[in-house]
């Protein structure tokens, strides 16, 4: 079986070359040059309603969910494939926050304090290319994405971080990672808020975000649940994608 794993930078023209997408090396050239539409078809709309606050319109996304779940992975290539496709996600999110969020954020620019906006997109976004395992994942002051899934009965998470640059202050060919941890847990030490740790403690699944679009069009934290309890649900809640 394989051990944990990240698809480091070298992975990045790969993933370009499959997914037609633009090289973000230089960032403020290509804020000048792409068609974020053309480039991010696939969290472009989803964005724009988060951006925005219109989760309403996204509820059809969520009110079918029976509650947290894993995907059965049949092989290692399998769970690389999804972890690749995560990948590309996660680089359209941050093309898109690269060219959508151009104002600051707590007199901060994308990528720094945007992690909320740019997860709950790709949330969202895995839920709409069917996904329904997806979790919304908080750690120390710090939000993320996750896919709950079991290979070989082994459990483990694609983990998905869209605003990965932020967290590295010495990071500067990587804008964002995705990397598969097996077990019920892990360390996610980077060099943010004095190298804290930010692996999950608390979860949104489908359902509980469903129930948490509250009036002011966000998805609050209040019904999120500890991640040692929406995993253990997700494990025991195995499906075929």
């Amino acid at each position: 079986m394989i051990g944990d794993y990240s698809l480091l930078p070298k992975h990045q023209n790969e993933i370009l070359i499959a997914n037609g997408m633009p090289d973000i090396t230089d960032e403020h050239k290509i804020v000048n040059m792409i068609s974020v539409h053309k480039f991010c078809p696939q969290v472009y709309d989803i964005g724009l309603d988060v951006f925005f606050g219109n989760y309403d319109s996204l509820a059809y996304l969520t009110n079918k969910s029976q509650g947290p779940c894993s995907m059965i992975a049949s092989s290692e290539q399998e769970l690389h494939e999804h972890a690749m496709f995560s990948y590309s996600l996660a680089y359209q999110m941050y093309v898109f926050g690269l060219n959508t969020y151009t104002k600051p954020k707590h007199n901060a620019y994308f990528p720094t304090n945007h992690c909320g906006l740019s997860s709950r997109t790709l949330f969202f976004t895995f839920l709409q290319e069917n996904y329904p395992n997806v979790l919304l994942l908080y750690g120390h002051m710090h939000t993320y994405v996750g896919l709950p899934f079991i290979l070989h009965d082994n459990p483990g998470m694609i983990a998905i971080d869209p605003t990965f640059k932020q967290l590295w202050a010495s990071s500067d060919d990587q804008r964002v990672h995705v990397s598969i941890r097996f077990g019920p847990e892990w360390d996610y030490e980077t060099e943010y808020l004095g190298g804290a740790n930010h692996k999950p403690t608390k979860a949104h699944d489908a359902r509980t975000a469903n129930e948490s679009i509250n009036i002011f069009h966000e998805i609050s934290t209040f019904k999120n649940r500890p991640i040692q309890e929406v995993l253990m649900k997700a494990y025991g809640n195995p499906i075929s994608l």
